[in-house]
């Protein structure tokens, strides 16, 4: 393979390590989200990421909803 994926993955199910820099607190989620009874490893880990990936686009949005609601203030209704 081309990229660090399954190495991650086998790291992360077998509490191994990957090669340098062995992304430890990436091993200890995978394990985690390893020990969910659904699918493959595979599929547990990479179903993980994708609700990683929505958390953190939740994120973006509120942080960014406050931050133009200071910049835009909504006008009071007369």
């Amino acid at each position: 393979m081309d990229d660090d994926s399954p190495e991650t993955i086998t790291a992360g199910a077998t509490l191994g390590l990957a090669h340098p820099p062995c992304y430890p607190l990436a091993a200890l989620v995978n394990r985690l989200l390893s020990l969910i009874p659904l699918g493959g490893p595979c599929f547990r880990v990479n179903f993980g990421s994708a609700l990683f990936a929505a958390l953190g686009a939740i994120l973006l949005a509120l942080n960014l909803r406050l931050l133009l609601a200071r910049f835009f203030p909504a006008k009071p209704e007369a």
